[in-house]
């Protein structure tokens, strides 16, 4: 069951970065109304499968898709 959450987030955060931008992980705590753990879990998977980026802006870590081309 968690597994099956996990990718439903991780589709979720997707879809957010695409049409919201750039996001930090509060953000998508607030957004999703998920804990941070989880959100972590799924911001790792897709740094992992190369979809999203971190970048360290202004004293925050913010999150954006990568696009392909």
């Amino acid at each position: 069951m968690m597994i099956t959450k996990l990718g439903v987030i991780s589709g979720e955060i997707l879809t957010m970065l695409e049409t919201q931008g750039p996001m930090t992980v509060k953000e998508f705590e607030i957004a999703l109304r998920e804990k941070k753990d989880v959100i972590l879990m799924c911001i790792g998977s897709l740094i992992r499968l190369g979809l999203i980026e971190a970048e360290y802006t202004s004293g925050s870590t913010f999150y954006r898709q990568i696009k392909t081309s």
